[in-house]
């Protein structure tokens, strides 16, 4: 059971923060390397033997079904975050499209560290149990529309996997406000050190 708090403890103060708006450093950063994580499932395919042609109506008709699975396996993806996050309590996700990442979010709600790295990788986790199965087992158009689906996941998942890297240098009282295209991390001040 993890503590969710409606307000800022007393003696935290800010110490860090994501902000894929207003950092462009980090930014370009996460999108260099989400374009990185793509890459070895291009020489994947290709040591597979399987090469992409559009030579028929069929072949048009799998990229409209790729991209509306993308466009599902995203809103999946953040209503795994959204389930996360109200777990064991009631707070309320607010779901945002910011032109360059969809996000599910609670802002001015705190969440502990270890709840907090849970919210970060269920998605990826989950996503990758239920898709695995099936690429060892389909093949053909089926297996290549949910093979890129499962790569631009892994790659927008990047995102995921950087917070939850940041957060494993952090104290264990860290506390992380969400607010969607960023989060801001919290921690005892020095003061409140002092006092105890």
């Amino acid at each position: 059971m993890y503590t969710i708090y409606k307000d800022l403890p007393e003696y935290y103060e800010q110490f860090s923060s994501i902000d894929m708006k207003d950092n462009k450093k980090e930014f370009v950063l996460l999108n260099a390397l989400s374009f990185i994580a793509i890459i070895p499932f291009f020489f994947i395919l290709g040591a597979k033997g399987l090469t992409l042609k559009i030579t028929s109506l069929w072949h048009l008709v799998g990229i409209l079904l790729f991209f509306v699975g993308y466009i599902l396996i995203i809103i999946i993806h953040e209503f795994i975050h959204a389930y996360f996050f109200k777990r064991n309590s009631k707070v309320r996700v607010t779901f945002k499209f910011h032109g360059f990442a969809a996000s599910a979010s609670v802002p001015g709600v705190y969440f502990q560290k270890k709840h907090y790295r849970i919210v970060a990788l269920a998605p990826f986790v989950i996503i990758t149990s239920v898709c695995l199965p099936f690429l060892f087992t389909l093949t053909g158009g089926a297996f290549l529309i949910l093979y890129f689906i499962f790569a631009m996941h892994f790659s927008g998942c990047v995102g995921d996997f950087y917070v939850f890297y940041k957060l494993l240098k952090m104290p264990k009282e860290t506390l992380i406000e969400d607010y969607g295209v960023g989060m801001r991390f919290f921690k005892p001040s020095e003061k409140s050190n002092k006092e105890d």
